[in-house]
């Protein structure tokens, strides 16, 4: 009974050892806000092999802290009048938590985001008209605003587009040369997001259905280093949304995709798969080093054990 015992604690040993290693790297070695390096090979693996905008749209709201629909509520490609496509735009809906004190109640808020991707920078300059058009063709990329009017009458807000620094979702289509490792100069998804919460003219005075309106500006650089925002001639898109459903008390959270309540970095990368992927990439391989090395103590001493005992029969037997 003895031995069985001694036998029992030799195996615990180092599965405890190798238990204690992954929650080590899980609460502290590997934790995302600490170590980034880490962190930047899981986005990094995330992404390998997916060379389209939405595949990286899809993944990067994986990093949100909303819950969020998985499915656009619009989704378009703006073709010009040749039907060659200038763009596409993308509106997605989520719902957060809002409570911005620790003494009021929290809400849900909607939070909506707009991507402008699959940009022909080339059909976008045909845009701008100007006597000297070279001033146009030597500028850089044009950055687009996306005017949100409600058909209630309301006042209309207008949110300009960025290339997220967060986010780095290079624009594929817009950079034929892309699978140039060299090319050092890319374009990104422009995009950007608004809350009911933030916005000045709050989302709760919309109507449920919206129209939007695609503008483009163009910075070019004058003769004595300034800069001058110049405007498209026309709107490169008008189009209409008609499930703009923005009160997020009406929504029911459990009916969306996936639910983030947590506001913590680490909370967000674990929702979005790091830990999966760190077991996979790190974990497995440690706590088997752990088990391994662990085991061939214990083991040892279990066959010392096991040795001594049968000297200690050996010499009773020959007594």
């Amino acid at each position: 009974m003895k031995k069985i015992i001694i036998l029992i604690i030799s195996i615990l040993i180092p599965l405890i050892a190798a238990v204690a290693i992954s929650l080590y790297g899980v609460n502290y070695r590997y934790v995302p806000s600490a170590n980034t390096t880490v962190l930047s090979e899981f986005l990094s693996d995330m992404n390998r092999g997916i060379v389209d905008c939405e595949g990286r749209i899809k993944n990067y709201r994986k990093m949100e802290n909303y819950y969020y629909e998985e499915e656009p509520i619009l989704k378009k490609d703006i073709n010009n009048e040749e039907g060659k496509r200038i763009l596409t735009v993308a509106v997605y809906r989520n719902l957060c938590i809002y409570k911005p004190t620790a003494n009021v109640e929290e809400k849900l808020k909607t939070l909506f985001e707009v991507f402008v991707y699959n940009v022909n920078y080339d059909l976008v300059k045909s845009y701008f008209k100007l006597d000297d058009m070279e001033i146009i063709e030597k500028a850089e990329m044009p950055t687009f605003t996306v005017t949100f009017t409600p058909t209630n009458g309301k006042e209309e807000f207008t949110i300009e587009l960025r290339n997220r620094s967060n986010v780095v979702i290079p624009d594929y289509d817009s950079v034929p040369e892309y699978a140039n490792e060299t090319t050092k100069t890319r374009n990104y998804v422009q995009s950007n997001v608004f809350r009911e919460y933030e916005t000045t003219n709050t989302l709760s005075t919309f109507s449920d259905d919206a129209n939007i309106t695609i503008k483009a500006s163009i910075s070019v650089t004058n003769a004595d280093k300034t800069t001058t925002s110049i405007e498209a001639d026309k709107p490169i898109a008008e189009e209409y949304i008609a499930d703009f459903n923005h009160k997020g008390e009406e929504m029911d959270e459990k009916q969306l995709k996936v639910g983030y309540r947590e506001s913590s970095v680490d909370a967000t990368y674990k929702n979005a798969g790091y830990y999966k992927w760190l077991v996979k990439h790190y974990l497995w391989w440690e706590a088997l080093i752990a088990f391994l090395l662990t085991g061939v103590i214990t083991g040892t001493f279990y066959l010392v054990y096991v040795s001594e005992e049968n000297s200690k029969k050996t010499k009773k037997k020959r007594k």
